[in-house]
């Protein structure tokens, strides 16, 4: 009968996610007899490697040959088996020697004994967020080589090269906000990122929309996947030509592998709907649009409280507890547009509560008024990034081939021709 330890260690395996593997924390300790072999052949492989050992790399090891055993479960299934198995182990094993010490008439060393294991196991399970920065060597060494082989699996991009790499991408824990006026085209901007993620990176991305029905962000994600102009997707003024090439582009996509999911939230969606729905999901991003007006459990707080609870919610039970990075869009508030242009908002003047600049990652603030320039780009400023980056960059605002990708010096000769 196979262990507890193989079958997490060949779930992990065999789903290939490197992430999962990330988020479990796995350490050597919760492994015993011939599982220890393997879990070290595995940790090794990614430390070297950057990605987790194909099942057949470890069949064709000398002494691995039947290492792998068939799993039903995912690993987090079997990590709730290993986890128990370990405490029941530390806590039988401390048991024991206190009643030893007991039977010497010696109740301070049993009182050491068992309040030492006690404290031993609540760090092994918050293990999550404690860490010992002595044994920091090796997670260090094995994250580089994840983001030095990274593929797009692993690393969530924003889309915008000038911003991926001034910030490093989105990554798991990290909370994004998008803050602009009403109509600053802050749900074009999820989209975009959100679409080219799956489109050409193979990511999972869930997207909650709070202010618009299913439906019409479906009409905008077609029109980007099919570079068709939304304006006439929604007025039926497509000619027959456009519409089948955007049938057929939309048809293409049952055979994409993995899902682009979309909840309408109606203003009804709360944070605890989210996280149910990234467990049953499993997405790699979480986009929410219009985050201010996610519904809080208890319906009498005061609307700053429920937007301050809402992203520390969001923050620590998404982004960090299941290491889904969030994105969300948040609105300035009315004072922002009283600035000078030249004394541009700040974190200080997102709607709602000041909770939310602190609690993002990145900040990206959306403030061009409309000219003839901003009606072919739009410009995004970094208030807040991970390491105190700060800057801008302009992204196209094309809706005849819905194009949002970031804006080139080149492209300034086209400004007045398109």
């Amino acid at each position: 009968m196979s262990s507890d330890g193989k079958r997490l260690l060949s779930a992990l395996v065999y789903g290939g996610d490197l992430k999962t593997y990330a988020d479990l924390h796995l350490e050597e300790h919760y492994f015993k007899g011939s599982e220890l072999s393997l879990y070290s052949l595995i940790y090794n492989h990614v430390a070297s490697f950057g990605k987790l050992p194909h099942p057949d790399t470890i069949k064709e090891t000398d002494g691995f040959e039947d290492a792998l055993v068939d799993v039903k479960e995912p690993p987090e299934f079997y990590m709730q088996a290993v986890e128990t198995r370990f405490m029941y182990s530390q806590l039988k094993e401390a048991v024991i020697q206190a009643q030893e010490l007991l039977k010497d008439e010696l109740p301070q060393d049993a009182y050491v004994v068992l309040a030492e294991r006690i404290s031993n196991l609540s760090k092994v399970k918050k293990r999550k967020h404690l860490f010992d920065f002595r044994d920091a060597a090796e997670k260090i060494f094995s994250m580089y080589k994840m983001e030095k082989a990274d593929t797009g699996d692993y690393l969530v991009k924003f889309g915008w090269p000038t911003l991926d790499n001034m910030t490093g991408g989105i990554r798991p824990g990290d909370m994004v906000s998008f803050v602009g006026r009403p109509a600053a085209g802050k749900t074009f901007q999820l989209l975009y990122s959100a679409h080219r993620n799956w489109n050409e990176s193979n990511h999972v991305p869930l997207f909650v929309s709070m202010e618009m029905t299913a439906t019409i962000i479906q009409q905008r994600l077609a029109a980007m996947h099919t570079s068709k102009p939304l304006a006439n997707l929604l007025k039926g003024m497509l000619s027959t030509s456009a519409l089948d090439k955007m049938m057929a582009g939309l048809s293409a996509m049952k055979g994409k592998e993995r899902p682009f999911w979309l909840i309408d939230g109606n203003l009804t969606v709360n944070v605890d709907d989210i996280v149910m729905a990234a467990r049953q999901l499993q997405p790699t991003a979480i986009y929410v649009d219009g985050a201010y007006l996610l519904r809080h459990p208890n319906p009498k707080v005061s609307k700053w409280d429920r937007m301050s609870d809402n992203a520390e919610m969001l923050k620590q039970l998404v982004a960090t507890d299941l290491g889904i990075p969030v994105i969300c869009s948040y609105q300035f508030n009315r004072d922002s547009k009283k600035k000078k242009k030249e004394d541009k908002a700040g974190v200080e003047d997102i709607y709602g509560s000041d909770s939310i600049g602190q609690l993002s990652t990145v900040v990206l603030g959306l403030f061009e008024e409309e000219s003839i320039e901003t009606m072919h780009r739009r410009r995004i400023e970094v208030i807040k990034g991970r390491n105190g980056e700060t800057g801008s960059f302009c992204i196209r605002w094309n809706f005849n081939q819905m194009d949002f990708s970031e804006w080139v010096e080149e492209d300034d000769d086209l400004l007045f021709i398109q």
